[in-house]
């Protein structure tokens, strides 16, 4: 009778043991995904300075305003006020420090795929045809990161298009697997599709930014204006 109840009890863990096992496998876990945008566009910046440059007298950044220094007078207690400023100062220096370290983390992950490096070199390649249409108002930039096409296009400028559109499906996939992999989460078809929107938003962006006067430009709402 002992042996009985012994081999029910045995039973009854090797059950429950299987069954937490099952459960287990049917529970899924959430994983929490932060996209650093401000760190995404300065990769960007960092990379296409390199790889995508125009000829120079075109395409410059504007010149940078002269700094505005900060005066600060000592009245009563004007000396608690400073030590504030210094606190707000260091608290501003460490975040930036953080910023610049995460985006030179994107930057060095975007490095590391042949695939994002071999399409911006093409990129850059084909980036005279491309700056024709362009100014031809052929195409514009659309608000998924594309060139979108704005006029009749021949059999060659079609092809040019769809060229580099598909370089360009390629960086942004990149941009999600970069932004994924710095914050060592893993890289599965759910959890880029939680990231890829950011990563088309932030790399349509740049697009519009680096666009030059009447170049065609979708807006997030999806009207179409010229520069």
């Amino acid at each position: 009778m002992r042996h009985g109840r012994a081999g029910l009890r045995r039973g009854w863990l090797t059950g429950a043991v299987v069954l937490s096992l099952a459960v287990a496998s049917c529970v899924s876990i959430t994983v929490n995904v932060f996209f650093p945008e401000r760190e995404v566009k300065q990769a960007l910046q960092s990379l296409e300075g390199e790889l995508l440059r125009r000829p120079e007298g075109t395409g410059q950044a504007p010149a940078r305003p002269p700094e505005q220094k900060q005066n600060f007078r000592l009245t009563p207690g004007g000396e608690e006020r400073r030590w504030v400023w210094r606190g707000e100062a260091l608290l501003f220096l460490l975040t930036a420090r953080e910023a610049l370290a995460q985006a030179g983390n994107v930057t060095q992950e975007l490095r590391g795929m042949p695939d994002v490096m071999d399409a911006y070199r093409r990129m850059g390649a084909r980036l005279p045809q491309v700056d024709r249409l362009r100014n031809e108002g052929k195409v514009g930039e659309a608000d998924n990161g594309l060139l979108s096409p704005r006029g009749a296009l021949s059999g060659d400028e079609g092809r040019l298009v769809e060229q580099e559109n598909q370089d360009r499906r390629v960086v942004i996939s990149g941009i999600a697997r970069a932004v994924l992999r710095i914050q060592k989460a893993p890289v599965n078809d759910d959890t880029l599709r939680r990231v890829q929107p950011d990563a088309v938003r932030t790399f349509a962006e740049q697009r519009r930014n680096e666009a030059q006067s009447g170049w065609w430009v979708q807006l997030p709402g999806g009207r179409w204006v010229r520069k």
